[in-house]
């Protein structure tokens, strides 16, 4: 509805009925107080205070910086889930169009203080590095701070704008330095080709936070960062190296899940998020044995997984989830229970060579696979 808007996006309670569709497992106890006040407690406050935040077509200042806080939240729950808030353009480029100065000071505070916070438990993609994990919320945070430098830009504050240039270099430097590292270490070919991924995805994210710069605006910005992903000259051409490396393997890989969104039941629990593609084998357990599923729901998630083989060509992870499934428990039992056109795609090629190779040398094939590509480089 057009009265529950605010600023022409969509308004705090459609984004908060939003999250508790895609997260029906969060409970919330009302706070009191404006979002953006309840930043440091961490995501869970700032959508606790959400519904303090009325729709409006021309919102005070105060409450836009509000709305800024309720959408990164939001965002910042919901991006490793089956069903992520679609506020990216807003929290990359609508709310930092605002003409108020104090406001983007107010929104800058905001970000650096949502950059903190925790991916515990809400981000199964993930692979740690040096005590902080690498994940796609980095490439959320890289956008949204691309979305900043643009508004000091914008306004003409280079100082701040220099501030900001800083904080992405650094996440940058951070992920180079993960993946290189990675890269180089035996025993640790599969956290280099998940890496790969996910610094692959995290630049594509910067880029389109500077995608909303006006022409002409930022050229050494973009010189620095614009692309990266196919530059082999910046970062040492790590970003390059990275993105090439991912092509060849996981960028099959890289598709929405669409299949398996359709699956209510998958969202009860985030520990039933998705982990890195194609290594669906420990999760396609779990589906099979969590008391979290009814019988119903296993049924549910198998059909999904045998649509998904049978739709989306080159991708390996559903068949490995299949695979896993079917380490725990009898898999004909739960086959029989589906749509004759679903039981017929367990004979699938794909779905039978998964059958046949257990994780461990699935994995280990994995392993031998990144080790040439990375030594070859």
């Amino acid at each position: 509805m057009v009265a529950e808007r605010f600023a022409g996006r969509i308004g705090p309670k459609p984004l908060l009925e939003w999250v508790g569709k895609s997260c029906p497992w969060l409970v919330l106890e009302r706070r009191p107080g404006g979002p953006a006040a309840q930043v440091g407690q961490g995501w869970n406050a700032v959508l606790a205070a959400g519904h303090t935040v009325p729709p409006a077509a021309r919102p005070k200042p105060s409450a836009r910086v509000d709305y800024f806080a309720l959408c990164l939240a939001a965002h910042h729950l919901t991006v490793g889930s089956f069903c992520p808030t679609d506020v990216d353009v807003t929290i990359r480029h609508a709310r930092w169009q605002d003409d108020d100065h104090a406001v983007l000071t107010r929104q800058e505070d905001v970000l650096r203080t949502a950059l903190t916070w925790s991916v515990d438990g809400i981000d199964p993609r993930r692979v740690d590095h040096r005590g902080r994990p690498v994940t796609g919320h980095d490439g959320e945070n890289l956008g949204t701070l691309g979305g900043c430098l643009g508004a000091w830009l914008r306004v003409g504050d280079n100082a701040r704008a220099e501030a900001i240039a800083a904080l992405i270099e650094a996440e940058l430097a951070r992920e180079a330095e993960a993946f290189s590292e990675a890269a180089a270490t035996p025993g640790r070919e599969l956290d280099a080709l998940r890496l790969a991924a996910l610094v692959t995805h995290n630049v594509g994210d910067l880029d389109q936070g500077q995608s909303h710069w006006a022409p002409g605006l930022g050229t050494p910005y973009r010189a620095r960062w614009w692309d990266l992903a196919k530059d082999p000259t910046r970062y040492g051409g790590v970003f390059a190296r990275a993105a090439g490396i991912y092509r060849q393997t996981l960028a099959t890989e890289g598709h929405r899940n669409y299949p398996l969104r359709q699956v209510k039941a998958l969202r009860v629990n985030p520990s039933l998020w998705l982990p890195n593609g194609p290594f669906f084998d420990a999760w396609g357990r779990l589906v099979a044995t969590t008391p979290l599923l009814d019988d119903a729901a296993r049924v549910e998630v198998l059909g999904a997984l045998f649509h998904g083989v049978a739709t989306i060509r080159n991708q390996q992870a559903y068949q490995r989830a299949i695979a896993g499934f079917a380490s725990a428990v009898a898999l004909t039992q739960w086959t029989r229970q589906l749509p004759q056109r679903l039981q017929d795609v367990v004979n699938h090629p794909t779905v039978q060579a998964a059958l046949a190779e257990d994780e461990m040398t699935f994995s280990r094939r994995w392993q031998m696979r990144g080790r040439s590509l990375f030594d070859a480089r």
